[in-house]
């Protein structure tokens, strides 16, 4: 699954997380957010919103390691949005975000989610996986629920990326 070698003393594994794994996710995904080093590719999240959306996550764990992870909001019957796709610093390239997002996916469909999206700065990734650009304004419960209250809503960077998990029935 993952790709180029990697030494590993187990294979990567994709589990849900318990609250004992709350400080490892908000310490991932904060290494990609706007207060760290790294260029912004991830807003922060609040060990209070870690915790709330807890169920929502995936994780993969390799010898025992959270290495990446990604969530699932729920907005409607139709749409479901990935956030917090994470992959630690140094193992980016070797297809983890790319099973993380393949499992998230595929538990969107388990739900009957008709369409998942995502706003990003890496929308070439996301191609990468079927997702194509779209405009923002398709997604208006997210503008809504999340844009207009983001302190980065007059210069934001991101751009959506929509990908068709189940076809309408005519």
């Amino acid at each position: 699954m993952l790709k180029k070698n990697l030494e590993l003393k187990s294979l990567p594994v994709i589990s849900f997380p318990t609250v004992e794994d709350v400080d490892a996710i908000q310490g991932l995904i904060s290494q990609f957010s706007v207060n760290s080093k790294s260029p912004r590719v991830l807003l922060p999240r609040s060990e209070e919103s870690i915790l709330t959306d807890l169920h929502s996550f995936i994780l993969l764990k390799m010898d025992e390691v959270i290495v990446g992870c990604v969530s699932l909001k729920i907005w409607s019957r139709d749409r479901a949005e990935v956030r917090s796709l994470a992959v630690k610093p140094g193992l980016q390239g070797y297809g983890i975000g790319k099973q993380l997002l393949k499992e998230l996916s595929t538990r969107a469909k388990q739900l009957k989610i008709k369409t998942l999206f995502a706003l990003t700065v890496t929308p070439e990734f996301f191609k990468k996986s079927g997702f194509h650009v779209v405009p923002k304004l398709r997604f208006p419960e997210k503008i809504v629920g999340d844009c207009l209250n983001c302190s980065f809503q007059t210069n934001c960077l991101e751009v959506a990326v929509s990908k068709t998990l189940l076809r309408a029935i005519k």
